[in-house]
């Protein structure tokens, strides 16, 4: 049996994929030598001949059939150009008959039927850079590109929803933003908007959205310096490195806390988008350093990660102030003890990255006037609060007399998209 018709009007004719076998191709396409690409269909069979629908067909509207936006059934209503009916006798020796119809003349009973669709992997966009020409670029351009690439089995074309990537967009606009507060500002606000110069060196611009499956592409607005560095560089580069997926909960939790709340909530937030596409997700970057990096995070990763970020992120953060006794003290593991010389409660957790060289140089059993973080969460498994607590400043007091503690809430104004999802999860 033949398939495609001999010297017809169509021109020379090869197959190039077949959708639909049945004791030979029954949906496939083929292309001319004219690069011409059809969309060739089997509309009926008689006694002595086989009746094929063929529709000249362009790139573009191929991959939106192939991928199943379109029923095969609406690719012959609605047609870009004529259509062609091609009548194949099972005899060889009865030429081929290839006439062109209107759409109007088109059978029911030759169609699919109206459901009926192709559902194929398809690319829709060019396909991103590869990681060497990432680089290439960077260097080219003098900046540091970063990389969202997001591999989604739950789509046939390469395309990502709006939504997911303006929310993803956002958020890591806000992570590099409040980790930029904390690169640049020498007293981080926890609270409130970020000073001009942080916004200034943290903008960053969309280069590229093309397909990987899908690939976000963003760059920094400003430079990098004539050593390959800038303020975005180290940025993003502790950003990579926080989503390790070798990093231990202990490790990602100190590292959080030197980043104080405002930023390690903008990275749960991070994260959360993150873990909403339902996809497994590539962060990349690459300077002008010629360094170029990576981490592979799959869907049930960022899942876990997720998880965990609820557990060693706080929902409530406190600062404390009071007049305290310095009892535990290691400068190697940065642990302390202090006890308030108010209520003689105890406080016992980490030295936090402001507090170091302060604490390398006390001395136990000094009073002193204490700065404390104090971290909480709420353990719904076990139904019990729990808390942590960093130093962030040690100095040695004059007065021994006990004070009350201050206490203070801070407001976590820093990720409100975050903390909007949680009150509706």
């Amino acid at each position: 049996m033949s398939w495609l018709p001999k010297n017809s009007i169509l021109g020379d004719l090869d197959i190039e994929e077949v959708f639909v076998f049945f004791d030979g191709p029954r949906v496939f396409t083929c292309r001319s030598l004219t690069d011409q690409i059809y969309l060739a269909g089997w509309a009926e069979e008689n006694l002595d001949s086989d009746l094929w629908l063929y529709l000249p067909i362009s790139n573009a509207r191929l991959k939106m059939i192939r991928s199943g936006a379109w029923p095969l059934k609406d690719a012959y209503l609605n047609p870009e150009a004529e259509i062609y009916c091609a009548r194949l006798h099972h005899d060889l020796q009865i030429p081929d008959e290839v006439t062109v119809i209107d759409k109007d003349s088109l059978e029911d009973k030759w169609l699919p039927d109206d459901d009926f669709r192709i559902e194929i992997q398809t690319a829709t966009h060019s396909a991103a850079v590869s990681p060497e020409v990432l680089l290439r670029k960077s260097i080219q351009e003098g900046r540091t590109r970063f990389r969202i690439e997001i591999q989604s089995d739950n789509r046939l074309r390469s395309e990502a929803s709006t939504r997911q990537v303006a929310a993803v967009l956002s958020a890591t606009q806000n992570v590099i933003d409040n980790f930029g507060n904390i690169e640049l500002a020498t007293d981080p606000s926890q609270e409130g908007r970020f000073s001009r110069q942080v916004r200034d060196k943290m903008d960053t611009d969309v280069i590229e959205l093309a397909a990987a499956s899908f690939v976000i592409e963003i760059g920094s607005s400003d430079g990098d310096d004539l050593f390959g560095d800038s303020p975005v560089a180290r940025v993003l580069n502790r950003l990579i490195s926080l989503l390790s997926v070798q990093i231990d909960p202990d490790s990602l939790w100190e590292s959080l806390a030197d980043l104080k709340p405002r930023a390690a909530k903008s990275f749960r937030a991070f994260v959360n988008e993150l873990s909403n596409l339902d996809s497994n997700v590539t962060l990349a970057m690459a300077n002008t350093q010629h360094k170029y990096r990576s981490e592979a995070l799959t869907s049930d990763q960022l899942i876990d990660l997720k998880l965990l970020l609820r557990q060693i992120v706080p929902d409530e953060i406190k600062e404390l102030r009071g007049r305290m006794n310095l009892f535990l003290g290691n400068n190697e593991r940065r642990n302390f003890g202090l006890r308030d010389l108010y209520s003689d409660k105890a406080f016992e957790g980490r030295v936090g990255e402001s507090a170091v060289s302060q604490f390398e140089h006390a001395t136990l059993g000094n009073i002193y006037d204490v700065v404390l973080s104090s971290y909480s969460n709420f353990d719904k498994g076990a139904g019990i609060k729990s808390e942590k607590y960093v130093l962030e400043q040690l100095t040695v007091s004059t007065d021994q007399t006990p004070i009350p503690l201050q206490l203070k809430l801070i407001n976590e104004v820093a990720a409100p998209i975050f903390s909007a999802k949680e009150e509706l999860s």
